[in-house]
This record gives structure tokens, C-alpha cells and sequence, in this order.
């Protein structure tokens, strides 16, 4: 079995079973700094664990015809990335990039829904642990857009 799959918070609630079964589908695998992942609209054929390193989320802004990539969130040792691979239509919504050198497991997407398919108590926790991710990247999301509107508001408003 992959040593530290306990620790994660998608696998969060799994018997030592069921994390075996996962284990046996997981990679270890490398990105260098600077190295991108996976880009937005790309098909999502990985969910990714952070080992060890930094890895960064970024959304695309197409803005006066050219297209530019901003930091959304920033994922270290025992975060996921890569959960668009269990969502369909299976196509990442963010780019990822290493920011340091960085150690990732990974597992296929065919794989981990395999081992869900074959035992729905591990997918239902799985996909309730993955719900949990996806509700705390939609408010850092929500947080910065608003913080973005009210410095436009501030910027209009002279007395602000």
C-alpha cells in the first residue's frame, strides 16, 4: 500500500481495505519547477495527491484578445488537485503548475472509479470527501471575487 494515503482528505473516512484497493492503482511521479501539469479544458485522466512541493491552481482570463492565467490556490503536502477527473465532463477547469520541485501520487481516473463502482460505500465517502474539496475551492473563489468587485466599487466611488 501507498504510505500516507490515510492522510488525505479525500480518502478521509476509508477502511484500511479500501485505502489498499486505492494503493494498488496509485503512482508516485515528479514535476520540476515551473513544469505545468495539467492545463484547463485538458481531459481529466488524473486525480493528484501534493507528496511533497507546492503546486499551483491557476484559471484562464481572456482579456483584449489575449489569454493569461491568474493564481486561484496554492496545494501542498497532502492536498488534491484534479478532482474534475471523478467530476464529469471530466475536462480540468484549472491549470496546475509546480512552483518547486514536487513529488505527486496519482491515480487514474478509470481506476478510482473502478474501485468505486465495485464498492459504493468507499464511493460514496469518496465523492462526499470530494464535495467537501469543491464547496472550499468554490468559496476561496467566491472570497476573491468579491474582494475584486469591491475594489472596483471603491475605485468609482470618490468619497471611498
Amino acid at each position: 500500500m501507498v504510505e500516507g494515503l490515510e492522510r488525505l482528505a479525500i480518502f478521509e473516512g476509508l477502511t484500511r481495505d479500501q485505502l489498499r484497493t486505492i494503493g494498488e492503482r496509485c503512482e508516485v511521479t515528479t514535476v520540476q519547477r515551473g513544469e505545468t501539469i495539467f492545463h484547463a479544458g485538458d481531459p481529466a485522466q488524473y486525480l493528484l495527491f501534493v507528496r511533497a512541493g507546492r503546486v499551483e491552481l491557476r484559471f484562464q482570463v481572456e482579456y483584449a484578445g489575449a489569454m493569461d492565467e491568474y493564481p486561484l490556490d496554492t496545494v501542498t503536502a497532502n492536498g488534491a488537485c484534479g478532482w474534475s477527473a471523478v467530476i464529469p465532463p471530466h475536462k480540468y477547469t484549472l491549470s496546475a503548475c509546480a512552483v518547486e520541485d514536487s513529488e505527486l501520487l496519482r491515480i487514474k481516473q478509470t481506476d478510482l472509479q473502478e474501485c468505486c463502482n465495485a464498492d459504493p460505500r468507499m464511493g460514496y465517502r469518496v465523492m462526499e470527501n470530494i464535495a467537501r474539496t469543491i464547496g472550499a475551492r468554490y468559496e476561496l473563489a467566491r472570497r476573491i471575487l468579491v474582494g475584486e468587485i469591491q475594489n472596483n466599487l471603491k475605485q468609482r466611488d470618490p468619497l471611498a
